[in-house]
């Protein structure tokens, strides 16, 4: 499964890193952590052989904090420690693709797999980089190849089910986010597309039945026909299911504050800035709300 490194939170193919972990706090926690390692590093002359290499573990560090750039000095660092190890040439893939350079990250990746094709994971990675260059098909295949290792792969049934949706097969991308929350039915990410695939598929009584799992899809369809007191119910269960998500208090602030609850509207979005205190979104509605009950 494609998680966040430091909160464990799910991530897809189409989704940006974790929004919960970039905020000045964890960069400042993580950046002491990179410091003593870095001092473990000096004192060790001879690197350890293996993914837990010293170096290695620096370069994660940095990638945790969203220096890139820096982590990939060191990826290549241990590269050279190292040059067998095809985790380092993941690592370097995906920190690139991080970084939005997809076309150098794919050919990471893809010597990463050259050396370990044994391995789903590094096919799931693969294709998620050709995911977001826009090169669907080649998606396609890799994510296949990753199933065909693992049948049981949750997050490569789900990004497969979100290429296929690029293509417009949408029967094809229902049937493998479906099946990606049957193997893990706590998977958010896979719970939402699944939504979001009976949505754009047209198949609205089967939303209707899965109120629970597409509780977001079903508060912005009805936040869309202004039906805010049940844009407001439907939110408040996505926010049950999905605690952690900052944007799904936001969105139930938003209908809260249009249905005309205006305290309960203040609670989402101070719940939001809690746990993201950098959402520009809450603060200015937040902001909106306290000037408007004046």
């Amino acid at each position: 499964m494609n998680q966040c490194e430091l909160c464990g939170i799910e991530l897809g193919a189409d989704l940006p890193e974790c929004p919960q972990c970039d905020t000045p706090a964890n960069k400042k926690r993580l950046e002491a952590i990179i410091q003593e390692t870095i001092q473990l590093a000096a004192q060790d002359e001879k690197a350890a052989q293996g993914p837990h290499d010293f170096l290695f573990q620096i370069a994660n560090f940095y990638r945790l904090c969203g220096e890139y750039d820096e982590a990939l000095v060191w990826y290549e660092r241990a590269a050279k420690s190292n040059s067998k190890n095809p985790e380092y040439m993941r690592s370097m893939g995906s920190t690139l693709a991080a970084k939005g350079e997809y076309r150098s990250a794919i050919e990471m990746l893809e010597k990463a797999v050259a050396m370990a094709p044994q391995y789903p994971d590094y096919h799931s990675d693969l294709g998620a980089a050709y995911f977001k260059e826009g090169h669907y098909d080649e998606a396609i295949r890799v994510f296949r190849k990753a199933l065909e290792l693992n049948p049981s792969y949750a997050n490569a049934h789900n990004n497969l089910g979100l290429a296929y949706r690029k293509k417009g097969k949408f029967q094809e991308a229902h049937d493998e986010i479906k099946k990606a929350t049957e193997l893990e039915p706590q998977y958010a990410v896979a719970t939402y597309d699944l939504g979001l695939s009976y949505y754009r598929g047209g198949m609205f009584s089967q939303l209707q039945t899965s109120v629970r799992i597409n509780a977001k899809i079903l508060g912005d369809s009805y936040f869309l026909r202004k039906d805010y007191q049940e844009a407001a119910r439907y939110y408040a269960i996505a926010v049950h299911v999905h605690p952690k998500y900052a944007d799904l208090r936001y969105h139930l602030g938003k209908a809260c504050a249009a249905a005309g609850r205006n305290a309960e509207a203040g609670e989402a979005f101070d719940e939001a800035l809690r746990i993201n205190p950098n959402y520009a979104q809450a603060k200015e509605a937040l902001a909106k709300l306290k000037e408007g009950s004046k």
